[in-house]
Formats: C-alpha cells, structure tokens, sequence
C-alpha cells in the first residue's frame, strides 16, 4: 500500500507496470487485497492516468476518506492540498 489512513481505515495503491506488470505480482496483490479486504480495510486505487490530473485525484482521495469517516462513524481527516512547488 502505498497511503494508509489508519483513521479511517482506508488505503491507495499505485498500479504501475513494474510491480503489476507479470501474472505472479497481480496474483500477490489480489491476495494481500483480500487480506486487507477480512481487516476491514479498503482499498483504492492509482493509476498514471490518476497522477496526470492531481486536481481531480485529490478530490477522489479526499472523497474517499470522508465517505469511509462516515461508513466507520468518526471524525473525517482534516485534508490540506499542498501548494505546487
């Protein structure tokens, strides 16, 4: 996992060709998915498609959280875009 909010119980996961690109990664991944899966963790999502539009990935990521805030009953994260550099 490449973020985890342990708050709200939430992570995301970069799919990049290196690590997803042969058959014996993608089966490790869907198991370690399910094992997140039974910890009632979930579990988004990255792609370079994502990266390329970080405007619309921050509103996705933050929209995630809140919505797994409420699902888990608490207080949603408090989420700040860093400024471009």
């Amino acid at each position: 996992m490449d973020f985890y909010c342990r708050h709200c119980r939430y992570g995301y996961e970069y799919l990049g060709r290196v690590d997803h690109a042969c058959v014996a990664q993608r089966i490790a991944d869907d198991q370690r998915d399910a094992e997140l899966r039974r910890e009632g963790i979930r579990l988004g999502y990255v792609t370079k498609a994502d990266l390329d539009e970080p405007v619309a990935l921050f509103g996705t990521m933050t929209a995630s959280l809140m919505v797994r805030a409420h699902e888990l009953g608490v207080t949603p994260p408090i989420v700040a875009r860093t400024p471009a550099v």
